[in-house]
């Protein structure tokens, strides 16, 4: 049988859309629009312990004096870079020197932003992205100096480790398995040329003498990857992350070679020389201090 409705219902639909929610309550939170595709996704990033889809919920916000606090401290912890930079430089490392210097700005940069929207002068991912590309050329800036090449080759090395840590980074803008690379490859390198010198030398290369810095920059190295890596929560992150700053800076002053030989050599110089002759090789390609075979033949051992 046919029922006839007799009743008609209209529904009227009015749709429409927006961003955030309240504009995430500002300066509660801020709202970020990723773009995907065709797709433009929106969401609240909160700020100062709020939460919520909104960042109203301050049942766990941090009081004003507890995030200046935070924010000194590790702010303050980038001046640690200063040490390295001044001893790089002191070296006639300046590649080594100017390379701290950029890795010192872009880390306080970024995280003055991550602590404050009003710090961001540019996009945050791209800040993010140069702290960490900075802080991954930094190692490999190291790893390469403490390989002492030549100055012929060293460029090469230079422009292959820049190269290799920008593409590694590009997959995933931040510390991964796969930007872990660059420094497996530099931990490769020095174990191969340290053990390549002690070899051919038929001694203990680096000398004994500088295997207390290295091993204490080691030593300081290991504990600050293992802070950042196995550590720090969002609970303490402003405080061990300020620790991994400190920690990184001397390892890296540490660790950095010792000063070139700049002036021409005197006889007591040439004597020394002689005597450490199986630790220096002024015919090695990989040594830096192959400029010197350019001195007298009686000299070049």
């Amino acid at each position: 049988a046919e029922v006839e409705c007799s009743n008609v219902t209209s529904i009227a639909l009015s749709i429409y859309t927006g961003v955030c929610v309240d504009m995430c309550n500002y300066p509660n939170g801020v709202c970020k629009r990723i773009i995907s595709g065709n797709i433009i996704y929106s969401g609240c990033t909160c700020s100062d312990g709020y939460r919520g889809i909104d960042c109203s919920d301050g049942s766990a916000s941090e009081s004003p004096g507890q995030k200046q606090l935070e924010i000194i401290v590790l702010s303050l912890s980038h001046v640690f870079f200063i040490i390295p930079i001044i001893l790089s430089a002191h070296r006639h490392l300046f590649v080594e020197s100017i390379t701290y210097m950029l890795t010192m700005l872009a880390s306080t940069i970024y995280h003055l932003c991550d602590c404050n929207e009003r710090f961001c002068f540019v996009e945050y991912s791209l800040m993010q992205y140069m702290d960490f590309f900075m802080s991954l050329l930094a190692f490999w800036i190291t790893l390469l100096s403490m390989c002492e090449l030549n100055a012929s080759i060293r460029p090469c090395g230079v422009l292959i480790g820049t190269l290799v840590c920008g593409i590694s980074l590009g997959y995933e803008s931040v510390f991964s398995i796969i930007s872990i690379v660059p420094i497996g490859i530099g931990l490769l390198l020095v174990s191969v040329i340290w053990i390549y010198r002690g070899v051919k030398f038929k001694s203990c290369y680096p000398p004994k003498r500088r295997w207390p810095a290295v091993l204490a920059g080691t030593f300081l190295a290991a504990g600050g990857l293992s802070i950042y890596v196995f550590l720090e929560t969002q609970t303490n992150y402003f405080y061990l992350h300020s620790a991994w700053h400190v920690l990184m800076a001397v390892s890296v002053a540490l660790l950095l070679p010792p000063a070139e030989m700049k002036s021409a050599p005197t006889s007591s110089t040439i004597s020394s020389v002689h005597n450490t002759s199986q630790l220096t090789d002024l015919d090695d390609p990989l040594n830096r201090l192959a400029p010197l075979a350019e001195l007298d033949e009686d000299f070049i051992i």
